[in-house]
Order: structure tokens, then C-alpha cells, then sequence
């Protein structure tokens, strides 16, 4: 199945437990994480109890993932935050960002940098142009 064939809600669940996965990866989710999650679900149209069924009918990450350029860099934005929400970033959230960037068609050199400027701010005071000078850097 393609990502153009779901939905906007299937669209939306799959982003949700992609999240989810990353966030569970260092085996619990803090509460700032599920925070998260309830953020972008609302962003998404979801409460707070769809985010929590959607956990719970959580089996395995479908890696149904968008092709077109700015939902990539957008489920990547959001891993990258999810990854970083609770201000400690473990090796095993490391290995699924790497993962899912991959699987996303980012090269990785980019997904690296990214990681690295993550590790060095905090969400809260994250420069913007950082991210958006790896991201001139790997355009071409």
C-alpha cells in the first residue's frame, strides 16, 4: 500500500505510531513524550483518548512513509523532536531516527548532522537556521 492511497486520517495514525515507536525504543515513554504525542495528534484532529487507542492497538510500526519532499522533512522534524522531547536522547532513539531517515530518502551525512545539532541544543533554544543550513547543505 502507498502513502497517496491512505487517507488523511490513516495518514495521520501512521505518523502517530511512527512516534510512538521512537518514543518507546529506549524502553519507556516519559510523560513529556506522550505530551508529544498528544500535541501532534491534536495538530492532527485527534484527542487526547485517539492518541491513547492508537497506542494501544499499537502492534509494529507500518513504514508506510510519505514520498513527497515536504511531508518527509516533516515526519523527520517531528522524530527529530520526539527523539529530543525528553532532553535524553538514548542510543536505541538514535538507531530508529537513523532507521526512519533512512526509510524517509535522507542521506546519511544529513540525518547525522541533525542529530548532532540536536545533541548539542536544547528543543528550547535550538537555533532555526541550523536546520535549515543542513538543510541548503544536502539540497542540490
Amino acid at each position: 500500500m502507498l502513502w497517496d492511497l491512505l487517507d488523511n486520517d490513516e495518514k495521520a495514525k501512521v505518523i502517530i505510531r511512527t512516534l510512538y515507536h521512537l518514543a518507546k525504543t529506549d524502553g519507556s515513554i516519559t510523560d513529556i513524550e506522550f505530551t508529544y504525542l498528544v500535541h501532534v495528534g491534536k495538530k492532527m484532529g485527534f484527542s487526547i483518548e485517539d492518541v491513547r487507542k492508537i497506542m494501544l492497538e499499537y502492534t509494529e510500526v507500518n513504514e508506510i512513509l510519505p514520498y513527497d519532499e515536504q511531508d518527509r522533512m516533516n515526519v523527520l522534524y517531528q522524530l527529530l523532536f520526539m527523539m529530543d522531547a525528553d532532553k535524553n536522547i538514548a542510543e536505541e532513539e538514535e538507531k530508529a531516527l537513523f532507521h526512519f531517515g533512512l526509510k524517509l530518502g535522507f542521506s546519511e551525512y544529513m540525518i547525522k548532522d541533525f542529530m548532532a545539532i540536536f545533541r548539542k541544543h536544547d528543543i528550547d533554544d535550538l537555533p532555526p537556521e541550523a536546520m535549515l543550513d543542513i538543510i541548503k547543505k544536502y539540497q542540490n
